[in-house]
């Protein structure tokens, strides 16, 4: 005779523990009632077809597990990579007929690189149909990049570890438009599915206007119960239902667009810099790889504008060729003061940049920024 097991969908289910890229990972925990609100959030925003195959690239310690789920709901098999490599990562869609992925900034973008040095490669994708990004912000550059090799729908999620997924989507048919010709699309992060409540407040909580800049707060059954053992960080993130997600952006026509983590913008001269606006910016750079844009200190401006850049393969990079096309596109504060050359950035399982220990390397090693430029 079976027994029945009746379990409180309020009660925690998971127990992740954020990236830690802007401060000390924290254990977020995640109720059952949680995830299957992702889930459903998911399934509004991606629904999921019938033959659908899912590759999953990232750790199953990383919220983007809740995606393993989100395929099991709807009965659909998903195949497990023990670490992201683009070569086997074509070889297990070739094989499997993979269909769908998910997949961060730093992922497709050697997946592209691949692709261009073994074109013969793109054969073995030819069942892939859809590819879903959402860990870190992803270049408009890298996106067209890769639309020119792979016929596949794009779609981003906006969501984060306490928010036990996504919960903010942009669809195939706006990343269409946005390659057609829409730019400013490829910039937003997407739209709020029902059942999900975003606001922008000012540092006293107050909601800003659309179009200002404010920080996003979400309310909805997805949010995390708390953080283990961290009443503080708890309260400061959950108030009156909303977590405050330490993320700057801004709404526009119904649209939300991340400006960059609160942590991470860069004051210079009493002006804020939006590091996400400069790493795109330098990315279109033809000599430039990969970049992350930090602040470093400054006695007379208080912070600089700093570039730590991977360069092309056998290219020297010029920095005051660099800067010079920066400032083409963004006002002269934006523009990087120091260029640092490495050859690889700093990241997390999830492709995320360590730019807490990027600023504490450049902290320690000062003689690498140079010369302000």
């Amino acid at each position: 005779m079976g027994v029945e097991h009746r379990i409180d969908p309020e009660s925690p289910a998971w127990l992740l523990f954020t990236s830690g890229t802007t401060a000390a990972p924290k254990g977020a925990l995640l109720s059952h009632k949680g995830l299957l609100a992702s889930v459903a959030a998911s399934t509004a925003a991606r629904p999921v077809g019938i033959g659908d195959v899912y590759v999953f690239p990232f750790p199953l310690c990383h919220v983007a597990g809740y995606n393993v789920i989100h395929r099991h709901a709807h009965c659909r098999p998903v195949v497990l990579m023990p670490g992201f490599a683009a070569a086997d990562f074509c070889e297990i869609v070739a094989r499997e007929q993979v269909t769908s992925t998910s997949l961060a900034a730093t992922m497709l973008a050697s997946l592209v690189d691949l692709l261009d040095v073994e074109p013969e490669r793109i054969a073995q994708l030819r069942s892939l149909t859809s590819i879903a990004y959402g860990a870190a912000p992803m270049p408009a550059s890298l996106l067209r990049k890769a639309d020119s090799l792979l016929s596949v729908d794009f779609g981003q999620g906006y969501g984060m570890t306490e928010l036990s997924g996504n919960a903010v989507f942009l669809n195939a048919a706006a990343h269409r438009r946005g390659l057609e010709g829409d730019v400013s699309l490829l910039e937003a992060a997407g739209v709020p599915v029902d059942g999900v409540e975003v606001r922008l407040v000012d540092d006293d909580g107050i909601a800003v206007a659309d179009g200002q800049l404010g920080e996003i707060t979400i309310r909805a059954e997805q949010v995390m119960l708390g953080y283990l053992d961290d009443e503080a960080a708890t309260s400061a993130a959950l108030c009156d239902g909303w977590l405050y997600t330490g993320d700057i952006g801004r709404m526009a026509d119904g649209l939300l667009y991340v400006v960059d983590r609160k942590k991470d913008i860069i004051i210079t001269g009493g002006e804020n810099v939006s590091s996400l606006e400069v790493e795109a910016s330098v990315l279109d750079y033809q000599d430039v790889a990969r970049v992350a844009v930090v602040g470093m200190p400054d006695a007379t401006w208080g912070e600089n504008v700093c570039a730590v850049v991977v360069t092309v393969p056998g290219v020297k990079l010029d920095p005051v060729a660099l800067v010079a096309h920066v400032r083409q596109s963004l006002a002269g504060f934006k523009v990087p003061r120091h260029v640092v050359v490495v050859d690889e950035l700093p990241a997390t399982a999830s492709g995320k940049v360590r730019k807490a220990d990027l600023r504490r390397w450049l902290s320690e090693n000062p003689g690498l920024l140079g010369k302000r430029l």
